[in-house]
Protein backbone atom coordinates (compact mmCIF):
# COMPACT_ATOMS: atom_id res chain seq x y z
CA UNK A 1 0.00 0.00 0.00
CA UNK A 2 1.56 3.55 -0.74
CA UNK A 3 -0.05 5.89 1.72
CA UNK A 4 0.12 9.83 0.38
CA UNK A 5 1.93 11.83 2.99
CA UNK A 6 1.77 16.16 1.58
CA UNK A 7 4.09 16.04 -1.38
CA UNK A 8 5.30 12.30 -0.40
CA UNK A 9 4.29 8.80 -1.71
CA UNK A 10 5.85 6.86 0.84
CA UNK A 11 5.36 2.55 0.42
CA UNK A 12 4.20 0.62 3.59
CA UNK A 13 2.87 -3.27 4.08
CA UNK A 14 -0.41 -3.58 4.10
CA UNK A 15 -1.64 -4.67 8.02
CA UNK A 16 -1.25 -8.06 8.72
CA UNK A 17 -4.92 -8.94 9.02
CA UNK A 18 -6.43 -12.17 7.88
CA UNK A 19 -9.35 -11.54 5.61
CA UNK A 20 -8.27 -7.62 5.00
CA UNK A 21 -8.47 -6.23 1.08
CA UNK A 22 -5.49 -8.51 -0.35
CA UNK A 23 -7.58 -11.82 -0.18
CA UNK A 24 -10.09 -9.76 -2.47
CA UNK A 25 -9.01 -9.30 -5.48
CA UNK A 26 -10.90 -6.59 -7.50
CA UNK A 27 -10.70 -7.92 -10.61
CA UNK A 28 -11.39 -11.15 -12.79
CA UNK A 29 -8.72 -12.65 -14.37
CA UNK A 30 -6.85 -10.37 -17.15
CA UNK A 31 -8.22 -13.00 -19.86
CA UNK A 32 -11.54 -12.44 -18.92
CA UNK A 33 -12.15 -9.25 -18.32
CA UNK A 34 -10.51 -5.47 -18.61
CA UNK A 35 -11.05 -2.23 -17.70
CA UNK A 36 -11.71 0.02 -20.63
CA UNK A 37 -10.16 3.14 -21.78
CA UNK A 38 -12.08 5.95 -21.86
CA UNK A 39 -13.06 7.26 -25.26
CA UNK A 40 -10.32 9.77 -26.51
CA UNK A 41 -12.71 12.58 -27.79
CA UNK A 42 -14.62 14.23 -25.22
CA UNK A 43 -17.22 16.47 -26.53
CA UNK A 44 -16.72 20.37 -25.40
CA UNK A 45 -20.90 20.42 -24.66
CA UNK A 46 -19.76 17.48 -21.21
CA UNK A 47 -18.10 20.53 -19.81
CA UNK A 48 -20.95 22.24 -18.21
CA UNK A 49 -22.46 19.01 -17.39
CA UNK A 50 -21.63 19.06 -14.03
CA UNK A 51 -22.16 23.16 -12.61
CA UNK A 52 -25.77 22.21 -14.35
CA UNK A 53 -26.13 19.88 -12.03
CA UNK A 54 -24.93 21.49 -8.91
CA UNK A 55 -27.11 24.63 -10.02
CA UNK A 56 -29.98 22.96 -10.41
CA UNK A 57 -29.78 21.38 -7.28
CA UNK A 58 -29.01 23.96 -4.82
CA UNK A 59 -31.88 26.28 -6.56
CA UNK A 60 -33.91 23.34 -5.57
CA UNK A 61 -32.67 23.07 -1.57
CA UNK A 62 -31.57 19.66 -2.27
CA UNK A 63 -27.95 20.87 -1.77
CA UNK A 64 -26.90 23.77 0.99
CA UNK A 65 -24.71 26.45 0.28
CA UNK A 66 -22.38 25.09 1.84
CA UNK A 67 -22.30 22.03 -0.19
CA UNK A 68 -22.74 23.60 -3.56
CA UNK A 69 -19.39 25.41 -3.33
CA UNK A 70 -18.07 22.90 -2.02
CA UNK A 71 -18.40 20.56 -5.01
CA UNK A 72 -18.11 23.20 -7.75
CA UNK A 73 -14.71 23.81 -6.33
CA UNK A 74 -13.71 20.98 -6.22
CA UNK A 75 -14.63 20.28 -9.88
CA UNK A 76 -13.82 24.01 -11.38
CA UNK A 77 -9.99 22.80 -9.43
CA UNK A 78 -9.91 19.57 -10.93
CA UNK A 79 -10.37 21.18 -14.63
CA UNK A 80 -8.10 24.07 -14.60
CA UNK A 81 -5.47 21.73 -13.10
CA UNK A 82 -5.69 19.41 -15.57
CA UNK A 83 -5.78 22.23 -18.25
CA UNK A 84 -1.85 22.62 -16.98
CA UNK A 85 -0.90 19.13 -17.20
CA UNK A 86 0.25 16.53 -20.49
CA UNK A 87 1.19 13.31 -20.44
CA UNK A 88 -0.38 10.73 -18.28
CA UNK A 89 -1.15 13.04 -15.35
CA UNK A 90 -3.29 14.67 -17.79
CA UNK A 91 -4.81 11.62 -19.24
CA UNK A 92 -5.59 10.25 -16.05
CA UNK A 93 -6.85 13.32 -14.44
CA UNK A 94 -8.93 13.97 -17.48
CA UNK A 95 -10.90 10.81 -17.29
CA UNK A 96 -11.88 11.21 -13.94
CA UNK A 97 -13.51 14.21 -14.62
CA UNK A 98 -14.54 13.08 -18.01
CA UNK A 99 -16.30 9.88 -16.01
CA UNK A 100 -18.09 12.70 -13.28
CA UNK A 101 -19.40 14.16 -16.72
CA UNK A 102 -20.85 11.46 -18.20
CA UNK A 103 -22.66 10.23 -15.04
CA UNK A 104 -24.10 13.67 -15.32
CA UNK A 105 -25.30 13.91 -18.75
CA UNK A 106 -27.02 10.15 -18.13
CA UNK A 107 -29.05 11.34 -14.95
CA UNK A 108 -27.15 9.68 -12.68
CA UNK A 109 -25.41 12.54 -10.43
CA UNK A 110 -27.79 12.42 -7.93
CA UNK A 111 -27.15 14.23 -4.85
CA UNK A 112 -26.59 10.91 -2.81
CA UNK A 113 -23.74 10.04 -5.11
CA UNK A 114 -21.98 13.42 -5.05
CA UNK A 115 -19.90 12.77 -1.49
CA UNK A 116 -18.18 9.60 -2.85
CA UNK A 117 -17.63 11.51 -6.22
CA UNK A 118 -16.59 14.80 -5.31
CA UNK A 119 -14.44 13.17 -2.61
CA UNK A 120 -12.45 10.92 -5.69
CA UNK A 121 -12.43 13.82 -7.69
CA UNK A 122 -10.30 16.13 -4.96
CA UNK A 123 -8.14 13.40 -4.28
CA UNK A 124 -7.47 12.57 -8.21
CA UNK A 125 -6.45 16.79 -8.02
CA UNK A 126 -4.48 16.40 -5.26
CA UNK A 127 -2.24 13.29 -6.70
CA UNK A 128 -1.43 13.62 -10.35
CA UNK A 129 -0.04 17.26 -10.91
CA UNK A 130 3.07 16.28 -8.43
CA UNK A 131 2.93 12.62 -6.69
CA UNK A 132 5.62 9.19 -8.40
CA UNK A 133 3.45 8.17 -11.44
CA UNK A 134 1.84 4.87 -10.70
CA UNK A 135 4.46 1.80 -11.57
CA UNK A 136 2.50 -1.51 -12.39
CA UNK A 137 4.06 -4.40 -11.05
CA UNK A 138 4.71 -7.46 -13.46
CA UNK A 139 2.00 -10.51 -13.00
CA UNK A 140 2.77 -12.91 -10.66
CA UNK A 141 4.05 -16.37 -12.31
CA UNK A 142 1.76 -18.36 -13.79
CA UNK A 143 2.57 -22.56 -14.07
CA UNK A 144 4.76 -21.18 -17.20
CA UNK A 145 6.52 -18.32 -15.75
CA UNK A 146 7.34 -17.51 -19.70
CA UNK A 147 3.91 -17.28 -20.04
CA UNK A 148 2.92 -15.05 -17.19
CA UNK A 149 1.14 -12.19 -19.40
CA UNK A 150 -1.82 -15.75 -19.58
CA UNK A 151 -2.36 -16.40 -16.16
CA UNK A 152 -1.40 -14.78 -13.18
CA UNK A 153 -2.55 -11.68 -10.36
CA UNK A 154 -1.73 -8.72 -11.46
CA UNK A 155 -0.77 -6.94 -7.85
CA UNK A 156 -3.39 -4.02 -7.56
CA UNK A 157 -1.20 -0.60 -6.98
CA UNK A 158 -3.29 1.38 -4.24
CA UNK A 159 -2.80 4.42 -2.42
CA UNK A 160 -4.74 5.98 1.21
CA UNK A 161 -4.37 9.67 1.52
CA UNK A 162 -3.45 11.46 5.19
CA UNK A 163 -7.52 13.28 5.37
CA UNK A 164 -8.98 9.16 5.52
CA UNK A 165 -8.78 5.77 5.96
CA UNK A 166 -10.11 4.61 2.50
CA UNK A 167 -8.45 3.20 -0.32
CA UNK A 168 -7.86 4.36 -3.78
CA UNK A 169 -6.85 1.70 -6.68
CA UNK A 170 -4.98 3.27 -9.95
CA UNK A 171 -6.68 1.46 -12.46
CA UNK A 172 -4.57 3.10 -15.96
CA UNK A 173 -6.33 5.62 -17.83
CA UNK A 174 -9.04 5.92 -15.57
CA UNK A 175 -6.71 7.48 -12.28
CA UNK A 176 -7.28 6.78 -9.05
CA UNK A 177 -10.88 4.85 -7.90
CA UNK A 178 -12.35 4.25 -4.80
CA UNK A 179 -11.51 0.60 -4.34
CA UNK A 180 -15.09 -0.27 -2.30
CA UNK A 181 -14.63 -4.12 -2.19
CA UNK A 182 -11.05 -3.52 -1.17
CA UNK A 183 -12.59 -0.82 1.40
CA UNK A 184 -14.85 -2.81 2.83
CA UNK A 185 -12.57 -6.43 3.00
CA UNK A 186 -10.46 -4.08 5.78
CA UNK A 187 -13.73 -2.79 7.76
CA UNK A 188 -14.54 -6.70 7.68
CA UNK A 189 -11.19 -7.64 8.69
CA UNK A 190 -10.92 -5.20 11.38
CA UNK A 191 -14.34 -6.29 12.94
CA UNK A 192 -13.24 -9.90 12.47
CA UNK A 193 -10.67 -9.09 14.71
CA UNK A 194 -12.46 -8.03 17.29
CA UNK A 195 -15.12 -10.77 17.17
CA UNK A 196 -11.60 -13.20 17.42
CA UNK A 197 -12.60 -14.71 14.06
CA UNK A 198 -8.52 -14.90 13.45
CA UNK A 199 -7.49 -15.56 17.80
CA UNK A 200 -6.07 -14.00 20.10
CA UNK A 201 -3.33 -12.70 18.33
CA UNK A 202 -4.98 -10.43 16.37
CA UNK A 203 -5.84 -7.34 18.36
CA UNK A 204 -8.92 -5.46 18.08
CA UNK A 205 -8.35 -1.65 17.38
CA UNK A 206 -12.22 -0.76 17.91
CA UNK A 207 -11.20 3.32 17.13
CA UNK A 208 -10.00 2.39 13.49
CA UNK A 209 -12.71 0.07 12.94
CA UNK A 210 -15.49 3.04 13.55
CA UNK A 211 -13.50 5.60 11.76
CA UNK A 212 -13.07 3.10 8.60
CA UNK A 213 -16.84 2.28 8.80
CA UNK A 214 -18.50 5.44 9.08
CA UNK A 215 -15.80 6.70 5.99
CA UNK A 216 -17.56 4.20 4.14
CA UNK A 217 -21.26 4.88 5.22
CA UNK A 218 -20.46 8.41 4.09
CA UNK A 219 -19.81 6.95 0.79
CA UNK A 220 -22.62 4.84 0.01
CA UNK A 221 -25.23 5.55 -2.50
CA UNK A 222 -28.77 5.19 -2.83
CA UNK A 223 -29.24 3.67 -6.48
CA UNK A 224 -32.75 2.23 -7.27
CA UNK A 225 -33.95 2.37 -3.45
CA UNK A 226 -30.97 0.47 -1.45
CA UNK A 227 -27.41 1.42 -0.30
CA UNK A 228 -25.07 0.45 -2.18
CA UNK A 229 -21.01 1.27 -2.93
CA UNK A 230 -20.49 1.89 -6.74
CA UNK A 231 -17.89 1.81 -9.10
CA UNK A 232 -16.89 5.22 -11.23
CA UNK A 233 -15.24 3.88 -14.46
CA UNK A 234 -15.99 2.19 -17.42
CA UNK A 235 -15.03 -1.78 -16.28
CA UNK A 236 -15.54 -4.57 -18.66
CA UNK A 237 -18.16 -3.38 -20.93
CA UNK A 238 -20.48 -1.75 -18.36
CA UNK A 239 -20.42 2.31 -17.93
CA UNK A 240 -20.76 3.73 -14.76
CA UNK A 241 -22.43 4.07 -11.84
CA UNK A 242 -22.40 0.06 -11.58
CA UNK A 243 -22.22 -2.27 -8.56
CA UNK A 244 -21.21 -5.36 -7.51
CA UNK A 245 -23.16 -8.49 -5.68
CA UNK A 246 -19.66 -9.11 -4.60
CA UNK A 247 -18.82 -5.74 -3.02
CA UNK A 248 -22.53 -5.88 -1.52
CA UNK A 249 -22.10 -9.03 0.48
CA UNK A 250 -18.68 -7.96 1.85
CA UNK A 251 -20.34 -4.70 2.95
CA UNK A 252 -23.17 -6.92 4.69
CA UNK A 253 -21.07 -9.04 6.48
CA UNK A 254 -18.83 -6.01 7.63
CA UNK A 255 -21.80 -3.73 8.58
CA UNK A 256 -22.93 -6.19 10.61
CA UNK A 257 -20.13 -7.02 12.65
CA UNK A 258 -19.18 -3.47 13.29
CA UNK A 259 -23.12 -3.18 14.81
CA UNK A 260 -21.90 -5.88 17.16
CA UNK A 261 -18.53 -4.92 18.05
CA UNK A 262 -19.21 -1.02 18.00
CA UNK A 263 -22.75 -1.89 19.88
CA UNK A 264 -24.10 0.67 16.95
CA UNK A 265 -28.16 -0.53 15.59
CA UNK A 266 -27.60 1.62 12.90
CA UNK A 267 -25.32 -0.17 10.99
CA UNK A 268 -27.36 -3.06 10.95
CA UNK A 269 -29.70 -0.67 9.25
CA UNK A 270 -27.78 0.27 6.81
CA UNK A 271 -27.40 -3.66 5.57
CA UNK A 272 -30.77 -4.38 5.12
CA UNK A 273 -30.99 -1.56 2.92
CA UNK A 274 -28.01 -2.37 0.96
CA UNK A 275 -29.16 -6.28 1.17
CA UNK A 276 -32.20 -4.65 -1.30
CA UNK A 277 -29.86 -5.31 -4.20
CA UNK A 278 -29.83 -8.84 -4.33
CA UNK A 279 -33.91 -8.13 -4.87
CA UNK A 280 -33.46 -5.69 -7.65
CA UNK A 281 -33.29 -7.20 -11.06
CA UNK A 282 -30.20 -6.60 -12.85
CA UNK A 283 -28.79 -3.46 -13.70
CA UNK A 284 -29.91 -1.73 -11.52
CA UNK A 285 -29.56 -4.54 -8.37
CA UNK A 286 -27.51 -7.68 -8.80
CA UNK A 287 -30.61 -10.18 -9.02
CA UNK A 288 -31.13 -12.20 -11.69
CA UNK A 289 -32.59 -15.95 -12.82
CA UNK A 290 -30.63 -19.08 -12.93
CA UNK A 291 -30.44 -22.78 -11.88
CA UNK A 292 -33.47 -22.53 -10.70
CA UNK A 293 -33.12 -19.98 -7.98
CA UNK A 294 -31.85 -16.64 -7.92
CA UNK A 295 -27.89 -15.54 -9.20
CA UNK A 296 -26.90 -12.68 -7.58
CA UNK A 297 -24.18 -10.80 -10.04
CA UNK A 298 -20.96 -10.00 -9.62
CA UNK A 299 -21.14 -6.81 -11.81
CA UNK A 300 -24.29 -5.63 -11.98
CA UNK A 301 -23.97 -4.51 -15.72
CA UNK A 302 -23.00 -8.07 -16.62
CA UNK A 303 -25.76 -10.46 -14.98
CA UNK A 304 -25.95 -13.33 -17.57
CA UNK A 305 -21.68 -14.15 -16.52
CA UNK A 306 -21.97 -16.11 -13.98
CA UNK A 307 -19.19 -15.66 -11.79
CA UNK A 308 -18.86 -18.03 -8.88
CA UNK A 309 -16.58 -16.59 -6.23
CA UNK A 310 -18.80 -13.27 -6.21
CA UNK A 311 -22.05 -15.51 -5.70
CA UNK A 312 -21.08 -17.20 -3.09
CA UNK A 313 -19.61 -13.96 -0.81
CA UNK A 314 -23.00 -12.52 -1.49
CA UNK A 315 -24.88 -15.56 -0.08
CA UNK A 316 -22.21 -14.98 2.97
CA UNK A 317 -23.38 -11.58 3.66
CA UNK A 318 -27.04 -12.55 3.30
CA UNK A 319 -26.73 -15.17 5.75
CA UNK A 320 -25.12 -12.70 8.41
CA UNK A 321 -27.49 -10.43 8.35
CA UNK A 322 -30.15 -13.31 8.36
CA UNK A 323 -28.28 -15.17 11.64
CA UNK A 324 -28.28 -11.17 12.68
CA UNK A 325 -32.08 -10.12 12.33
CA UNK A 326 -33.84 -13.46 11.90
CA UNK A 327 -35.78 -11.36 9.36
CA UNK A 328 -37.65 -13.84 7.55
CA UNK A 329 -38.03 -11.96 4.18
CA UNK A 330 -33.27 -11.93 4.42
CA UNK A 331 -33.50 -15.54 5.41
CA UNK A 332 -36.00 -16.16 1.95
CA UNK A 333 -33.21 -13.97 -0.28
CA UNK A 334 -30.57 -16.59 1.15
CA UNK A 335 -32.65 -19.23 0.23
CA UNK A 336 -33.32 -18.25 -3.14
CA UNK A 337 -29.30 -17.57 -4.19
CA UNK A 338 -28.34 -21.48 -2.08
CA UNK A 339 -30.53 -23.13 -4.51
CA UNK A 340 -29.10 -21.65 -7.13
CA UNK A 341 -25.80 -21.98 -5.56
CA UNK A 342 -26.41 -25.72 -5.35
CA UNK A 343 -27.79 -26.67 -8.22
CA UNK A 344 -24.84 -24.72 -10.35
CA UNK A 345 -21.88 -26.08 -8.26
CA UNK A 346 -21.25 -29.01 -10.23
CA UNK A 347 -20.95 -27.00 -13.38
CA UNK A 348 -18.00 -25.05 -11.75
CA UNK A 349 -15.68 -28.56 -10.74
CA UNK A 350 -13.36 -29.78 -13.29
CA UNK A 351 -13.08 -32.71 -11.70
CA UNK A 352 -9.58 -31.81 -10.58
CA UNK A 353 -9.98 -27.47 -10.39
CA UNK A 354 -12.52 -24.58 -10.55
CA UNK A 355 -13.66 -22.44 -13.06
CA UNK A 356 -14.01 -19.01 -12.72
CA UNK A 357 -17.17 -18.27 -14.87
CA UNK A 358 -19.88 -20.57 -16.22
CA UNK A 359 -18.45 -22.76 -19.26
CA UNK A 360 -14.90 -20.35 -18.90
CA UNK A 361 -11.56 -20.86 -18.34
CA UNK A 362 -10.13 -21.70 -14.79
CA UNK A 363 -9.69 -19.75 -11.85
CA UNK A 364 -5.87 -19.04 -11.60
CA UNK A 365 -4.05 -19.81 -7.71
CA UNK A 366 -5.78 -16.58 -6.21
CA UNK A 367 -9.74 -17.22 -7.29
CA UNK A 368 -9.48 -20.76 -6.23
CA UNK A 369 -8.33 -20.34 -3.15
CA UNK A 370 -11.01 -17.77 -2.81
CA UNK A 371 -13.46 -19.87 -4.22
CA UNK A 372 -12.52 -22.35 -1.50
CA UNK A 373 -12.26 -20.22 1.54
CA UNK A 374 -16.41 -18.69 0.51
CA UNK A 375 -17.35 -22.19 0.15
CA UNK A 376 -15.86 -22.77 3.57
CA UNK A 377 -17.45 -19.80 4.85
CA UNK A 378 -20.76 -20.84 3.92
CA UNK A 379 -20.38 -24.70 5.18
CA UNK A 380 -18.95 -22.87 8.59
CA UNK A 381 -22.37 -20.77 8.99
CA UNK A 382 -24.82 -22.97 7.20
CA UNK A 383 -23.08 -26.35 7.69
CA UNK A 384 -24.75 -27.48 4.57
CA UNK A 385 -23.62 -30.73 3.22
CA UNK A 386 -23.16 -29.71 -0.03
CA UNK A 387 -20.99 -26.51 0.49
CA UNK A 388 -19.00 -28.86 3.52
CA UNK A 389 -18.53 -31.25 0.57
CA UNK A 390 -17.07 -28.45 -2.55
CA UNK A 391 -15.14 -27.06 0.26
CA UNK A 392 -13.22 -30.39 1.04
CA UNK A 393 -13.13 -30.87 -2.60
CA UNK A 394 -11.58 -27.59 -3.36
CA UNK A 395 -9.24 -27.61 -0.37
CA UNK A 396 -7.73 -31.51 -2.19
CA UNK A 397 -7.44 -30.05 -5.28
CA UNK A 398 -4.79 -27.86 -3.96
CA UNK A 399 -2.85 -30.90 -2.62
CA UNK A 400 -3.25 -33.06 -5.92
CA UNK A 401 -0.90 -33.15 -8.61
CA UNK A 402 -2.39 -32.86 -12.26
CA UNK A 403 -2.70 -35.56 -14.62
CA UNK A 404 -1.42 -35.67 -17.66
CA UNK A 405 -1.36 -38.81 -20.13
CA UNK A 406 0.06 -39.46 -23.31
CA UNK A 407 -3.00 -40.55 -25.91
CA UNK A 408 -1.13 -41.04 -28.97
CA UNK A 409 -0.41 -40.99 -31.90
CA UNK A 410 2.28 -44.62 -31.66
CA UNK A 411 3.97 -44.11 -35.16
CA UNK A 412 4.36 -41.48 -37.57
CA UNK A 413 5.28 -40.72 -41.16
CA UNK A 414 8.50 -38.99 -42.08
CA UNK A 415 7.98 -35.74 -43.00
CA UNK A 416 4.93 -35.56 -42.14
CA UNK A 417 3.30 -33.44 -39.40
CA UNK A 418 2.21 -35.83 -36.54
CA UNK A 419 0.11 -34.54 -33.25
CA UNK A 420 1.54 -35.15 -29.65
CA UNK A 421 -1.52 -35.47 -28.16
CA UNK A 422 -2.02 -35.04 -24.75
CA UNK A 423 -4.88 -35.13 -21.89
CA UNK A 424 -4.48 -32.69 -18.64
CA UNK A 425 -6.18 -32.70 -15.77
CA UNK A 426 -5.89 -28.90 -14.93
CA UNK A 427 -4.60 -25.88 -16.10
CA UNK A 428 -0.41 -26.37 -16.34
CA UNK A 429 2.54 -25.52 -18.19
CA UNK A 430 3.39 -28.31 -20.10
CA UNK A 431 6.53 -29.05 -22.09
CA UNK A 432 7.65 -31.92 -24.82
CA UNK A 433 11.20 -33.26 -25.61
CA UNK A 434 11.33 -35.68 -28.44
CA UNK A 435 14.52 -37.26 -27.94
CA UNK A 436 16.55 -40.31 -30.62
CA UNK A 437 18.88 -41.83 -28.45
CA UNK A 438 20.74 -39.04 -26.67
CA UNK A 439 19.64 -36.59 -28.82
CA UNK A 440 16.69 -33.78 -28.50
CA UNK A 441 14.95 -33.32 -32.08
CA UNK A 442 12.13 -31.37 -30.82
CA UNK A 443 11.00 -29.50 -27.51
CA UNK A 444 7.98 -27.25 -27.51
CA UNK A 445 6.57 -25.66 -23.83
CA UNK A 446 3.16 -24.21 -23.89
CA UNK A 447 0.31 -23.51 -20.77
CA UNK A 448 -2.57 -25.03 -21.17
CA UNK A 449 -6.00 -25.54 -19.75
CA UNK A 450 -7.64 -28.99 -18.82
CA UNK A 451 -8.53 -30.67 -21.31
CA UNK A 452 -6.90 -32.69 -24.72
CA UNK A 453 -4.51 -30.70 -26.38
CA UNK A 454 -1.44 -31.73 -29.08
CA UNK A 455 2.02 -30.27 -29.76
CA UNK A 456 2.74 -30.48 -33.85
CA UNK A 457 6.60 -31.88 -34.69
CA UNK A 458 7.29 -32.90 -38.40
CA UNK A 459 9.95 -35.54 -38.39
CA UNK A 460 12.86 -35.87 -40.07
CA UNK A 461 14.26 -39.46 -40.00
CA UNK A 462 12.60 -43.12 -39.63
CA UNK A 463 13.57 -44.77 -36.20
CA UNK A 464 12.31 -45.39 -32.56
CA UNK A 465 11.75 -42.27 -30.94
CA UNK A 466 10.91 -41.41 -26.77
CA UNK A 467 8.15 -38.58 -26.17
CA UNK A 468 8.81 -37.44 -22.81
CA UNK A 469 6.13 -34.41 -21.48
CA UNK A 470 6.29 -32.69 -17.85
CA UNK A 471 3.59 -30.07 -16.54
CA UNK A 472 4.06 -28.01 -13.74
CA UNK A 473 0.92 -26.86 -11.97
CA UNK A 474 0.26 -23.33 -10.24
CA UNK A 475 1.25 -25.11 -6.87
CA UNK A 476 4.45 -26.25 -9.33
CA UNK A 477 3.28 -29.81 -8.34
CA UNK A 478 5.09 -32.22 -10.84
CA UNK A 479 3.81 -35.17 -13.36
CA UNK A 480 6.32 -36.42 -16.20
CA UNK A 481 4.60 -39.11 -18.65
CA UNK A 482 7.10 -41.06 -21.34
CA UNK A 483 6.47 -43.02 -24.32
CA UNK A 484 7.90 -44.18 -27.69
CA UNK A 485 6.83 -42.93 -30.86
CA UNK A 486 7.94 -45.15 -34.08
CA UNK A 487 8.43 -43.31 -37.09
CA UNK A 488 8.05 -44.74 -40.32
CA UNK A 489 9.71 -44.31 -43.94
Amino acid sequence: MLHVHGNRVVAENDPALPGASAELPSTPPSSCTRPARAPVGRPAALASSVPAVLRSDRAKHALSAKEYSSYKGIYDKAVSTARRLSGTRRANLQDVIFALDRIARNGSLTVSRMHALFFQLDHNTQFWPSKPLPRIPPPTPSPCRYFAKKGGFVTPVRYVFDDSPLIFEYYPGNGLQLQALANWGKVNALAGACLGVYGPNVPCQPDQLKQYVDAMVAIGANRGGFTTWEYWFPFGGGSPPWTSGLTQGTAITALVRSSQVLKDPSYLKIAESAVKAFTTPAPLGVMTHAFGGNWYAEYSFAPGTYILNGFLQALNGIWDLYTATKSKHVRAIFTRGSRAAKHALHHYDTGAWSLYTLGGQEDDLNYHRLVRDFLKGLCDRTHDRVYCTYSTRFTNYLHQHEKLRYVGPRSARRGRGVPLSFRLSKISCVTVKVRHGSSTVFSSRVLEPYGTHSFTWVPRSAGTYTVEFTAYDYLNHLTVEKSTLTVKR
